[in-house]
């Protein structure tokens, strides 16, 4: 990972940064209309935070090396620990050899930790979601776990509950292996790293913003102060050039994280909020960038405009709409043997420009079959339907997430009476 130059500051106050803001330009019109949108990456996604929706995917079910974006994972489970009052903000950490030794590397993103020495949760917090600092985030691993391979199991853990099964997490960190020495993973490879899929890191991103925002009030930092054990002060400052105030910032994001390795290439977790809408973006190995090119933002930044230009929610009156197929279903005992059903209210689907709102597709599912018991009530709840566009082809992360309508009975059946229960048992005998 990239080497850091860091500077010391005299007191607390942070400096303006001096750069010149790159402004985007807005998509236009005739090319947000454009459908094939290609970014300059290996892999990418865009999702709304709320719902789950896919706005665009370029390889995302691929695993690939993710870097430093791998502490997006960890965080979620030292927040967790927060959230449980297992670990608290002012709570101190001390500092073991291999962890101070890992801090020292020149090659690496960090910040100094000296043996022996404690830190508290924020200020290592600070230090691994600003400047990336890897030793930072080893030493809250070993405050969480005992030690960073019981972390790294409950990373695995953790991933598996999210029914993630198809990525390789062999440190807390994002680091190739080779900077870890005899402190790496049992039984995994020198030079190994950390893979998952775009896809994967958004539903990692999308429950650390979901259980935890106000992660975002620290991610959205451009700089903080990291007070030293000696009193001396270090300025980090924020990888992240797409907030407020640097070199491409763009309206609306407060996060979340950078990665770079040689394997890894640039990549970037992107949140992004306007109006009502966040999303969450994923870029890995932007145009096999270094540390220093901004493609991983200006193509996050591209992705962001498209999307806010291309999409956008719409209320359907789903009451008028038939279930394919099913129409009715048998009322056992009835006065009437059959009911008409339907679906219940409106749902909020998302729409791309070009679609058709009235092209749906309704897939049905019945709790109990297509037969009720007599009497029947208005409205009774058969089961749901979920609705979507015909024209949509990339759905949700989790399909269970995708809109929904009760399907219900449309009308009320009484239960027949005795004399008609019978001349139905026998007609039906002599049939």
């Amino acid at each position: 990972m990239r080497k850091r130059i860091k500077r010391f500051v005299g007191g607390l106050f942070i400096g303006f940064i001096g750069c010149a803001v790159l402004h985007l330009p807005l998509i236009d019109a005739d090319e947000a209309i454009e459908t094939n949108l290609a970014i300059q990456a290996k892999a990418a996604i865009a999702i709304d935070s709320e719902s789950g929706k896919i706005f665009y995917e370029q390889d995302a079910t691929t695993p690939h090396y993710i870097a430093s974006t791998t502490k997006l994972l960890s965080m979620y489970l030292i927040y967790h620990q927060l959230h449980t009052g297992k670990l608290n903000m002012d709570e101190q950490v001390t500092i073991s050899a291999t962890t101070s030794a890992l801090s020292q590397d020149w090659q690496l993103s960090n910040v100094l930790l000296y043996e022996g020495q404690n830190y508290s949760v924020k200020q290592l917090i600070e230090a691994g979601f600003l400047e990336s600092a890897n030793a930072a985030v080893v030493a809250l691993a070993e405050k969480v776990a005992g030690s960073e391979v019981a972390f790294v199991d409950q990373m695995r853990e953790q991933l598996q509950a999210w029914g993630i099964t198809d990525g390789t997490i062999v440190n807390s960190t994002g680091l190739n292996n080779a900077f870890l020495g005899a402190g790496r993973y049992p039984g995994s490879g020198e030079q190994e790293e950390n893979q998952l899929s775009a896809k994967d890191l958004a539903i990692v991103a999308r429950h650390l913003i979901q259980e935890f925002p106000e992660i975002l009030q620290m991610t959205n930092q451009t700089q903080a102060i990291f007070t030293e054990p000696t009193g001396e002060n270090l300025l980090l400052t924020n990888t992240n050039q797409m907030l407020t105030g640097m070199p491409v910032a763009t309206e609306g994001v407060d996060g979340l994280k950078t990665g770079t390795t040689d394997l890894a290439g640039a990549c970037f977790v992107g949140t992004v909020k306007r109006g009502d809408t966040r999303l969450i973006t994923i870029v890995l190995n932007a145009d096999n960038g270094t540390e220093q090119t901004t493609t991983r933002f200006t193509e996050t930044a591209r992705l962001m405009e498209w999307v806010y230009a291309q999409w956008h929610r719409q209320t359907l009156d789903v009451t008028t709409l038939a279930i394919p197929k099913q129409h009715t279903v048998l009322v056992k005992e009835g006065k009437q043997q059959v009911a008409t059903i339907g679906l219940d209210k409106t749902v909020t689907v998302w729409l791309q420009k070009g679609m058709n709102a009235a092209n749906l597709t309704i897939k049905p599912t019945f709790v109990n079959g297509t037969e009720v018991n007599a009497p029947v009530q208005t409205g009774k709840k058969l089961g749901t339907a979920t609705i979507s566009l015909t024209q949509d082809s990339l759905g949700y992360l989790e399909q269970k997430e995708q809109p929904q309508a009760a399907i219900v009975t449309k009308e009320s059946v009484n239960k027949a009476n005795v004399f008609v229960l019978t001349w139905r048992k026998v007609k039906q005998f002599f049939s």
